[in-house]
Order: structure tokens, then C-alpha cells, then sequence
């Protein structure tokens, strides 16, 4: 089963130039990957999608410069130094066409879940590669970095408004207990209605549990919820 992440990109400051700086009016063309910052780019896990045996991840690239009125080659490439996932983790095409008069391109990483992902964190740096039709654009915007694992690892959503909330601390086993609850592992972009929703599932999944004499436990402690209701 292959499953399409919707993204959520972490970024990290730093004080390299912007996309402002860039000459959108010379004879240059620049790209770089979209975001205000992408180093900090994707993390993500297997274990939020269940069944599945790959994952596709959507890496927008934008255009800056003189437009382009052509179909025209640019490329990424592989940063060995950085990379520690093996070939058999992922696959990408590298070698691309920008297609003419477009602002944006996506590029598309399928991760693979290997035997290797389940007991160990990798990843994937990608950068944009300087060639007779496009130059480099923010050094910012230069690398993308996809992290990724079959284990348990906290979701990005998991945020300190859900832990006051909704869900309460994250743990693995709480983790597992929202998808036996709810069948639902991301729960990123939820409104608040939806999320109290799935918050109340685990909730009353706990109590009747508990009820049928299977109190489940979180560590040393009853596992329990902050939602109301």
C-alpha cells in the first residue's frame, strides 16, 4: 500500500540571503526549494501509516529569474555526506524538465519501508544542482532533508496545545492506543471540533476498557486524556 504525506515543513532561521534578494528581472534563473527555509524540511514514520509499504513525499520547487518559455533540464542531486539512508530507503528522479512557463515544479520521493527503518532513524539530503540553465538560488532554500523511520517517534502535530488540551504527554503506547481508538494516525489540520472528536474517542475507548476490568496503563500511571467532556 503506498500512501501521499501532506506535509508539514519545519523551518529553521538563518541568516543567509532571502528570496527577495534574488534579481527576478536578469538574464539569470535561479531555483530553490520552496519555504521560507527548507533545511529542516520532513520527518515522518511508517508507523503513522499502518499497512503501508511506501510513502510518497511532494517536494515543491520554485522558480525565480528570466521566465522560461521552453521545456528545460535542471537537476538535484544526492548529498552523500549527509545521507544516511541507503538506496534500497527511497527513490527519486534527480534528472528533471522544468516544463515551460510554470513557477513551481514537484518533485516526488518514494520512501520504502525496509527492515533496516525499524530500528533506525535516516535520512535523505537533496540539493539543488547549479547547471547551464539554472543557477542556485538562497543557500537557505539549497538543501532538503527528509527524515524518516519505521519506529514510533512523536508526530509534529503532537504540539503543546494538543498535550494541554486534547491528548495530554505523548507517549508510544498512547500512540498506539489513538489509532486502536480512533483508526486514525495524523491528525494534522484538524479543527478544533475534529480534533475534540478524536480526543473524546480514546477517551471513552480508555473508560470502557477500564470498565471490562483492562485498565490501561502508560508507563506506571492509568493512561488518561485532558479533553472534556
Amino acid at each position: 500500500m503506498k500512501y501521499c504525506i501532506v506535509i508539514i515543513v519545519l523551518f529553521v532561521m538563518f541568516g543567509a540571503c532571502s528570496t527577495d534578494s534574488l534579481d527576478t528581472y536578469t538574464a539569470d534563473r535561479y531555483i530553490y526549494f520552496s519555504g521560507k527555509n527548507a533545511e529542516d524540511s520532513v520527518n515522518t514514520s511508517f508507523f503513522f501509516y499502518p499497512g503501508a509499504t511506501e510513502l510518497d513525499v511532494p517536494i515543491e520547487i520554485s522558480f525565480a529569474g528570466r521566465p522560461i518559455t521552453t521545456d528545460t533540464e535542471y537537476e538535484l542531486v544526492i548529498d552523500e555526506g549527509m545521507t544516511t539512508a541507503s538506496g534500497a530507503d527511497y527513490s527519486v528522479e534527480t534528472k528533471r524538465v522544468w516544463k515551460a512557463h510554470r513557477n513551481r515544479d514537484t518533485v516526488r520521493v518514494t520512501l520504502h519501508k525496509t527492515a533496516a527503518l525499524d530500528n533506525q532513524v535516516v535520512r535523505l539530503a537533496l540539493r539543488v544542482k547549479e547547471n547551464d540553465n539554472f543557477r542556485v538560488g538562497p543557500l537557505s532554500n539549497a538543501l532538503y532533508r527528509v527524515v524518516f523511520t519505521s519506529l514510533a517517534v512523536r508526530p509534529v502535530w503532537w504540539t503543546e496545545r494538543i498535550v494541554n488540551e486534547y491528548l495530554g504527554a505523548y507517549s508510544e503506547a498512547k500512540y498506539q492506543q489513538l489509532i486502536i481508538a480512533t483508526g486514525v494516525s495524523d491528525l494534522s489540520n484538524k479543527t478544533a471540533s475534529e480534533l475534540r472528536y478524536y480526543s473524546l474517542k480514546l477517551k471513552y475507548h480508555l473508560q470502557r476498557e477500564k470498565d471490562n476490568g483492562n485498565t490501561i496503563m502508560d508507563g506506571e500511571a492509568e493512561m488518561s486524556v485532558p479533553v472534556k467532556g
